[in-house]
């Protein structure tokens, strides 16, 4: 007996193993099901500061949710802001992610938040966005739906906070938010 649940579990194992392999299935299901939340919010932000250095504008639009477009009026004019804000080369960023979901009838819904800290030749900055990685009800969630960007002296300010409840690309100046 202790011989088949030995071969069971190691078919189990390999399967998963096979089924995780990155060049196998890249985009897949199970790849994905084995990837922290750490690793799917660092591969956002690196997204992000890669668009941003290639200046491409329609390949960052399509990084948020179908749903969000909807809802952010001029959103190009939006990364061109945000695009225009960041002054220097990027040369390091670094940060982290909160998540946060939700199981209704069987329908899982993954939030992240990533909190990451960017260091260009020229400035600091702290950018902020907010994703939905699951959403077994709505799939045209996924994706962005916010960005926010501030310089580190805007954030040290007292009584600083960020107040951007709605979608959008969000460039925080001197306390004030400008679309």
């Amino acid at each position: 007996m202790k011989q088949i649940i030995f071969i069971f579990c190691m078919i189990l194992m390999l399967s998963l193993c096979g089924c995780s392999n990155p060049g196998l299935n890249r985009n897949g299901y199970m790849s994905n099901w084995f990837k922290s939340e750490q690793e799917i919010s660092d591969n956002m932000i690196k997204q992000i500061i890669d668009l941003y250095n290639e200046g491409n504008v329609k390949e960052f639009k399509k990084l948020f949710s179908k749903n969000s477009l909807k809802s952010i009026e001029d959103i190009d004019k939006q990364i061109s802001a945000f695009f225009k804000f960041i002054d220097g080369d990027i040369q390091k960023y670094y940060g982290d992610c909160a998540s946060s979901s939700e199981s209704d009838h069987g329908n899982k819904r993954v939030e992240l938040d990533g909190m990451y800290h960017i260091l260009t030749s020229k400035n600091e900055y702290y950018l902020n966005f907010y994703m939905v990685y699951k959403a077994d009800d709505i799939p045209s969630d996924i994706g962005l739906s916010k960005i926010e960007i501030a310089t580190e002296e805007t954030v040290n300010r007292e009584n600083f906070m960020w107040d951007t409840s709605e979608n959008g690309i969000f460039v925080v100046r001197e306390g004030a938010v400008a679309k």
